[in-house]
């Protein structure tokens, strides 16, 4: 099969179309004939060998995570997928290539492209782990910050269908946005405590952010906001949200929520 490749770690130019063996998928495994590859930051950070005391390369390496196509192998034990489905999931052997591997996939909805089908793994695992950490369940209330983003449009969805309310921060052009999604918005800046507390007069239960550029200053906004009655942050659950990709052994799952929206292609 085709495949783009690396053979040593360097810029972009050290990428490269190559003849590869197509892969065989092995025990919980299905192999997916590619329709579209996801393109994300890690790629080129693994490609320059920023990242290899995480996640170790062994030349000639594929790169791409994220991964959409059609199943046309089942390795030994997998049931929730069959032959011809449509999937989107994390490509265990590099989804720059004609085939690849993958353990974690959910099926395709129908009216859903094969880009945007390929550009949903980070995004959605990023999402649902992070609520997961938190614990957000029915009644709490979910301060997002950078919520207009992919990570972002994702998280409100997912918090709002566990019961949650969620207020989420963007700037002015993204207002709507998130009205639409369900959340309440809010904007950055100067203000942003004594916004988030006359939306939320009890508190907030958990706070989460989805920038990833430079850490949150201090004191921050990103931090928990307290009610007036209980000043102390202390109860409130934090995360600071950062892909990965799902464990090792993960089952493939069964298909894509289709009432969830996708995040909007980059302006």
């Amino acid at each position: 099969m085709k495949a783009i490749i690396f053979d040593e770690f360097g810029g972009p130019d050290v990428l490269h179309e190559a003849d590869v063996e197509i892969p065989h998928p092995g025990p919980g495994q299905v192999r997916v004939r590619v329709k579209a590859a996801g393109l994300n930051a890690l790629d080129g950070k693994k490609r320059a060998g920023m990242v290899e005391a995480v996640f170790p390369t062994t030349f000639p390496a594929i790169p791409g995570a994220e991964v959409a196509g059609v199943v046309d192998a089942l390795g030994e034990g997998v049931s929730d997928v069959q032959v011809g489905d449509e999937v989107l999931g994390w490509a265990d052997t590099g989804s720059y290539a004609e085939y690849a591997l993958a353990t974690a996939v959910a099926r395709k909805p129908a009216n859903l492209s094969w880009e945007v089908a390929a550009a949903l793994p980070v995004a959605s695992e990023t999402a649902e782990r992070v609520l997961d950490e938190l614990g957000v369940t029915a009644g709490e209330t979910v301060l997002m910050h950078g919520a207009s983003g992919a990570v972002g449009t994702v998280a409100v969805q997912l918090a709002i269908a566990r019961g949650a309310r969620v207020i989420a921060t963007a700037g002015t052009s993204n207002q709507d946005y998130l009205t639409s999604l369900g959340a309440t918005p809010t904007t950055y800046g100067e203000g942003l405590v004594e916004r988030v507390r006359a939306l939320a007069p009890d508190g907030v239960d958990a706070v989460s952010t989805w920038q990833a550029r430079a850490p949150c200053p201090t004191p921050s906004p990103c931090a928990a906001v307290p009610s007036a009655s209980s000043p102390s942050p202390t109860s409130v659950r934090a995360n600071w949200a950062s892909p990965s990709p799902p464990a090792a052994g993960t089952t493939p799952s069964s298909a894509w929520p289709p009432w969830l929206r996708t995040p909007r292609p980059e302006r």
